[in-house]
């Protein structure tokens, strides 16, 4: 098993709050790293056909059967368990007595909202990061993680990459989608996820999707919304600071992970990526997601935005993190420097938009050095940068 940069955070948590939800997307490790953090725990897992029908019946009783602290797996098929689980937690009060956890986050996270509300810390998993890989391989590019994606199933077992991601979208699809969605083509539904990952770092258009899928607004909101649920996508919103009217509002849309992403766009090696024409979007996909599971894992507020006025000048990154290492960041996935990586901060450093020691550019290249008062970090230098 990998260790989970999260663990400290899950332990912490659970000396402080009397319930600790995991949530994330399917395969991300959740029920694996409970199990092994909180070994002392009872386990209890509702897609038991059997143990729905007892915690329906009776859940405070149910409960009651088991040890004073217990992990309950697949909490959402039992919605009546949630309201049991908060009226021992106010009787007991025993800090880390529930850890819940399951597979339908949106289904999870509904009950927890109407039931558990103030009482329960809520913590995201999502799959593996590059620091995590590495520090369990000695000798793995980033290039190969962020082709292959970082979901732990494809470390643990060596699966195949695309037979992994075609089986979990055929189950994604199969269990959570049909679930909450009366989505009567469901390959209109895998093209949304096509022309997403097609479109992975620019502005969100509902109507431009909307037009080229022949499916309406209103239809191509609630879909994205599942997604963003799922944890498969999520909005990168634009930094509103000193808002003017050249600033856009749209959001940019990001996979969590960018070996989904590949098998959508049929980029199976580095040759692939090279070539097929995405290899920006990729890269800056992958800089995002990484500095996402960053502040996931401390649980700390992921306060990160980007900037793009309306003359279409951009910065990737606006970190508003408290203890963000730099509040602006360009990403460039060339490995070779190019002066022209810092038009862009300079620019807005020459009008005092910005100062130049809180900017850096990450590249796909190797090093850590300054051009023209700004910070350059390759991918790797830059992680470790992050970490230190």
């Amino acid at each position: 098993m990998i260790k989970r940069d999260i663990e400290k955070t899950l332990l912490d948590l659970a000396c402080s709050v009397p319930i600790l939800s995991v949530t994330g997307p399917r395969q991300s490790g959740k029920t694996t790293l409970i199990k092994s953090v909180f070994n002392k725990h009872e386990y209890l897992n509702l897609e038991n056909p059997a143990m729905q029908n007892l915690a329906k019946a009776d859940p405070v009783a149910f409960l009651k059967s088991f040890s004073n602290k217990l992990i309950i797996d697949e909490a959402q098929y039992v919605p009546e368990i949630f309201s049991a689980v908060q009226v021992l937690s106010d009787i007991d009060e025993k800090p880390g007595a529930f850890i819940l956890s399951g597979s339908q986050n949106f289904l999870l996270s509904k009950n927890i909202k109407q039931s558990l509300a103030g009482r329960v810390a809520v913590v995201k998993l999502l799959p593996l990061s590059f620091n995590e890989i590495k520090n369990h391989f000695n000798k793995i590019s980033y290039k190969e993680i962020m082709i292959k994606g970082e979901y732990p199933r494809l470390y643990d077992t060596k699966m195949d990459s695309f037979r992994f991601y075609r089986s979990y979208i055929n189950t994604y699809i199969a269990r959570d989608v049909k679930d909450l969605l009366d989505i009567r083509n469901t390959s209109d539904f895998l093209r949304l996820l096509s022309l997403l990952a097609c479109r992975a770092g620019q502005l969100l258009n509902y109507a431009s999707l909307g037009k080229e899928l022949a499916v309406d607004v209103r239809t191509i909101k609630s879909w994205i919304s599942v997604l963003e649920s799922s944890y498969i996508i999520y909005h990168l919103r634009p930094h509103y600071k000193n808002l003017t009217k050249t600033m856009v509002k749209s959001p940019k849309v990001y996979f969590y992970d960018t070996g989904l992403m590949n098998y959508l766009l049929n980029i199976k090696n580095n040759r692939d990526f090279e070539l097929k024409g995405y290899k920006g979007q990729i890269f800056e996909n992958f800089v995002m997601s990484e500095l996402m599971k960053y502040y996931y894992n401390d649980d700390s507020d992921d306060r990160i935005a980007f900037y793009r006025d309306k003359n279409k000048l951009e910065i990737d990154i606006v970190d508003n993190s408290y203890d963000a290492k730099y509040r602006y960041c360009e990403v460039k996935a060339g490995e070779t420097y190019q002066k022209k990586f810092n038009e862009n901060i300079k620019i807005l450093s020459d009008k005092d938009m910005i100062d130049l020691d809180s900017a850096c550019v990450v590249y796909g290249g190797i090093g850590a050095f300054k051009k023209d008062g700004i910070q350059t970090f390759g991918f790797k230098e830059w992680s470790n940068n992050l970490y230190s």
